[in-house]
């Protein structure tokens, strides 16, 4: 038998200004956080309680320069959309022995994490599957054999900001850094004119 891995994932990587850094670590340290209760052995990392700093003014400045590497992004892909909306955003510190459970965001079309700090603990991606059936609403069949998974890591460098499709999942593993890692993770939804009316998919997307 002959096993062909075909069919790659696209991410995009872009590097912040550190006064984009400098002001996300600033901001984020004023932030109150909330701390989700978990059954394992390692705590979930703080988040804050503001899911939607985007609509702050104070984040303008960041969530412009994000909003500026989206249109990137839909200009590489030739997106047929006026643009791509950030349609929330929070912080997230993760301290010594705390974690992200695996996880992908639902009601997204891109994610992003924007690390303010420079840390050990990077994000790991997994390359979906159609032969794991996890996430089917009808069948649950997953592999067993970690080994046969596809991952990426992404460096937890400051001023990286990671774009990748919100349907991948996603995880960061648990701590050992005693320095806490400040992160700014976003939400997105095209937005404006969305398809085509010639081709009958055409449709007006306003984002709240």
């Amino acid at each position: 038998m002959k096993q062909i891995e075909v069919l790659p994932q696209t991410i995009y990587e872009f590097y912040a200004d550190p006064k984009i850094t400098a002001l996300g670590v600033e901001l984020l340290k004023k932030e109150k956080l909330i701390h989700q209760e978990h059954s394992t052995t390692y705590q979930i990392s703080g988040m804050t309680e503001d899911a939607r700093l985007n609509l702050r003014p104070e984040y303008a400045p960041i969530m412009n320069w994000i909003l500026a590497c989206l249109d990137e992004v839909k200009i590489s892909r030739n997106l047929q959309c006026d643009r791509i909306d950030i349609t929330q955003s929070w912080g997230v510190v993760t301290t010594y022995n705390t974690h992200q459970p695996r996880h992908f965001h639902t009601n997204s079309y891109i994610s992003g994490v924007l690390y303010l700090t420079d840390s050990p603990t990077g994000t790991t991606l997994y390359q979906n599957s159609i032969w794991e059936l996890e996430n089917h609403p009808l069948v649950t069949v997953r592999s067993m054999d970690d080994s046969r998974e596809i991952t990426h890591k992404v460096r937890a460098k400051a001023g990286t900001l990671s774009l990748f499709p919100s349907n991948l999942e996603h995880e960061v593993k648990p701590s050992n850094d005693f320095n806490d890692r400040y992160s700014l993770v976003v939400n997105t939804f095209p937005a404006g004119r969305v398809g085509h009316y010639r081709s009958f998919s055409g449709m007006e997307i306003e984002i709240k």
